[in-house]
């Protein structure tokens, strides 16, 4: 009987040595098995964030290009939005204030006019006459600007010339002004 239990004894205990060594073996494959999840997840998370960060760089600078597009075209609308009231306001003005400009002739004479020692002279001044409107009514006194003088003696000028005249002097300063100088036809006499 002592064979018998020892023998029972020692098949307990090589059993359980094996089920020990099965335990730890399934233990360890188990532990290792969690290693290889541990680092696939940890793997997994980096791919993830990765093509979390690439798809979100990728919305993003979509996103900026279309800022900046739109940024574009409120620049583009702020500057034809300025141009037009620019021009609206200059088109404005002009009706409001205008400069109107006539060409005159001026017959005047210079000298003595003694019995014995007559000096006086005939002369023709011809220039023109410029003056500001506001609203369709005269402000201020009207200038007269003369361009040149001739002796009357055998000088004829008719109105064409003098038009002329005018026209060439106002010429220099007409692209400055715009269309605030409005130049009349008909030449006046001072």
């Amino acid at each position: 009987m002592e064979i018998i239990i020892t023998s029972i004894t020692g098949t307990l205990v090589l059993t359980t040595l094996v089920w020990i060594i099965f335990f730890k073996n399934i233990q360890t494959k188990l532990l290792h098995d969690k290693e290889k999840l541990s680092i696939e997840l940890g793997n997994m998370k980096s791919n993830i964030d990765y093509e979390v960060n690439r798809k979100l760089e990728e919305k993003v600078s979509v996103l900026n290009e279309q800022i900046f597009d739109l940024k574009n075209k409120c620049i583009i609308v702020e500057r034809e939005s300025y141009d037009k009231g620019k021009k609206e306001a200059a088109l404005e003005f002009e009706k409001d204030y205008f400069v109107n400009v006539s060409p005159y002739k001026y017959s005047y004479e210079e000298g003595n006019d003694f019995v014995i020692f007559n000096t006086k002279k005939k002369f023709i001044e011809v220039g023109y006459k410029r003056q500001l409107f506001v609203k369709g009514i005269p402000v201020f006194d009207p200038v007269f600007t003369p361009l040149e003088s001739h002796e009357n003696k055998d000088f004829k000028l008719n109105e064409e010339a003098i038009n002329r005249v005018v026209n060439n002097a106002i010429k220099a300063i007409a692209p400055q002004a715009g269309g605030f100088i409005k130049v009349a036809e008909n030449v006046i006499e001072k």
